[in-house]
């Protein structure tokens, strides 16, 4: 099995083990490294980054061991994975307080872990507008402080997650339209749905040979 299909599987036991779901459509927790994984693909990228993607969560939430991801999944994937998880802890402060950690933890990061977080980012700026109009606004204020830190990875990524500033910005909060062209997680990739059950992304009008080439 190659070193992604083995991440993914990995990942998606690991969350699922945990009950972990996304947190604003209850979704399994798997279709968001799913998303971004389509975003890399975007992007001059490993397949290191993308094994890193599915296992970017597994640390803080599913109680992994930085030590087992290295021995399942080599030195490279398992630091990347360390440089793009929060370092935080409740106990640090309120959240400016954490994300400010968060942020000099990742300033330090590769070129390649800036790309992962930064396709990271982007899907979830998304998923913040469409279903928490409320915090949009502190996110906005949020990422920019972020791209501060994340120059350095993947140029278009980082032009991408700048620009979807105007659209997030409240005073275009009712402009759907046209934040449905301007944001990639609401055009959504070919990723129509994910079949958590075995990992595979379905295609919308792929074959059976394209599915199982996915898989």
């Amino acid at each position: 099995m190659q070193l992604e299909q083995r991440a993914r599987s990995f990942a998606i036991a690991a969350h699922a083990r945990v009950e972990h779901v996304c947190r604003y459509t209850g979704e399994p927790y798997i279709v968001h490294p799913a998303r971004v994984v389509e975003l890399l693909r975007s992007v001059q990228h490993t397949e290191c980054m993308r094994a890193a993607v599915w296992l970017q969560d597994t640390i803080r939430d599913t109680g992994v061991k930085p030590e087992t991801l290295e021995r399942l999944f080599g030195a490279e994937v398992a630091e990347m994975v360390v440089m793009i998880s929060d370092v935080s802890h409740p106990e640090d402060g309120n959240r400016a307080q954490r994300k400010a950690i968060d942020r000099e933890h990742l300033a330090r990061a590769t070129a390649p872990a800036k790309t992962v977080k930064l396709a990271q980012l982007i899907d979830l700026a998304c998923t913040v507008f469409m279903h928490d109009r409320a915090f949009t606004p502190a996110f906005v204020r949020e990422k920019a402080a972020w791209l501060e830190v994340l120059e350095g990875g993947d140029p278009l990524l980082w032009r991408q997650l700048r620009d979807l500033t105007p659209a997030m910005h409240p005073e275009m909060a009712d402009k759907d339209a046209d934040w449905r062209r301007n944001c990639p997680f609401a055009r959504r990739s070919p990723l129509r749905r994910y079949d958590v059950a075995v990992g595979r992304g379905i295609r919308e009008g792929s074959s059976n040979q394209d599915t199982a080439a996915a898989g």
